[in-house]
C-alpha cells in the first residue's frame, strides 16, 4: 500500500510513478463516474490516501531505516488528488496531464513550508510536505488559467474551437 501498488519499488523516480498512478485513477474515475458523485470519489481517495500515509508512516520509516522513504509514494497519490479535486480547469485529460506536471514540479522544488513540513514525525512529515507542494502547484495553476485565459497554459497545447 505504501508504495502504492509497487510503483514506489521502481528504479529512478518513485515519486514520479505514485503520481502517475493517481493521475491513472483520476482519469479512470473521471471517465467512469459522473458529476457529482465524481468529486465524492476523489475525495474519498485523497481522505484515504491522507490517512494511510499517516498509518503506514511509523512501520515505513522503521521498514527503510530513514525519514520519509522514496518507496513510500502514497503521500504523491494524496498530493496530486488534491490538486485534481481543487483544480478542474479544462478537460479530464488537461486537469490530470498539467495537474501531475504542477504536483511534480512543487513537489521536486519543495517551497516553504514544504520543507519544513518534511521534519514533523513520521506519517505527517511524509505526507504534508506533498500537501504543501500541492496547494502551490494548485495555486500555479489557477495563475496561469487566470493570465491566459479559462483554459490556462492548457490552450497553447489544446486550442479550443471557435
Amino acid at each position: 500500500m505504501a508504495s502504492a501498488g509497487g510503483a514506489g519499488l521502481l528504479p529512478g523516480a518513485p515519486g514520479t510513478y505514485g503520481a502517475l498512478v493517481a493521475a491513472a485513477c483520476y482519469v479512470a474515475a473521471a471517465l467512469v463516474v459522473p458529476e457529482p458523485a465524481r468529486t465524492i470519489v476523489i475525495a474519498a481517495a485523497f481522505l484515504g490516501a491522507c490517512a494511510a500515509t499517516i498509518a503506514i508512516g511509523p512501520w515505513a520509516e522503521r521498514h527503510w531505516n530513514r525519514r520519509d522513504p522514496q518507496q513510500v509514494v502514497l503521500d504523491e497519490v494524496a498530493g496530486l488528488f488534491l490538486v485534481v479535486l481543487c483544480y478542474r480547469v479544462g478537460s479530464i485529460w488537461q486537469v490530470a496531464i498539467w495537474g501531475f506536471l504542477a504536483a511534480r514540479l512543487f513537489d521536486i522544488l519543495k517551497p516553504f513550508p514544504a520543507r519544513r513540513c518534511e521534519r514533523l514525525p513520521h506519517g505527517w512529515g511524509i505526507l504534508l510536505d506533498d500537501l504543501a507542494s500541492s496547494v502551490h502547484a494548485i495555486a500555479l495553476l489557477y495563475a496561469l488559467a487566470a493570465v491566459s485565459g479559462p483554459l490556462g497554459v492548457q490552450a497553447a497545447f489544446w486550442p479550443t474551437s471557435g
